[in-house]
């Protein structure tokens, strides 16, 4: 298990599956990372337009704003300009990927190809600031 980054503030999981949610709430609780969640695009959105977190977790289908939206509305006004996004979605689609990459994602994950602790170790790494490029 890879041990957590020191000084953790928060990050920001923004996933609509309650069961996903809650599942990646527990493991970053149990590392001793205190995650933000929300289950919505809106109440992620108000909260990140006020928030810095050192990274966002975000997926795709969201109820009321996708995270591609979310991710673009703040870009535009220069919140999170420069701050790590993971999107991890189901959509296997070229197409987002390609939004999410013109968005400047940090990296962009299919949830269907990674363990709860692969997200876990890349979400690390990210708030290290050690990530792979996506490709």
């Amino acid at each position: 298990m890879r041990k957590s980054p020191e000084n953790n503030t928060d990050i920001a999981v923004v996933e609509d599956d309650a069961f996903t949610l809650k599942a990646i709430e527990e493991k970053f609780r149990i590392s001793g990372i205190k995650p933000i969640t929300f289950a919505d695009g809106i109440s992620a959105l108000e909260y990140l337009k006020n928030h810095n977190p050192k990274v966002v977790l975000l997926d795709i289908m969201l109820p009321g704003m996708n995270g591609l939206d979310v991710l673009e509305a703040l870009r535009k006004e220069g919140r999170l300009k420069d701050s790590p996004v993971i999107v991890f979605t189901a959509l296997q689609d070229e197409e987002i990927r390609e939004r999410a990459k013109s968005l400047g994602v940090t990296k962009f994950i299919y949830k269907a190809q990674v363990t709860l602790a692969e997200l876990f170790g890349t979400t690390i790494d990210v708030m290290k600031k050690k990530p792979t490029p996506i490709a």
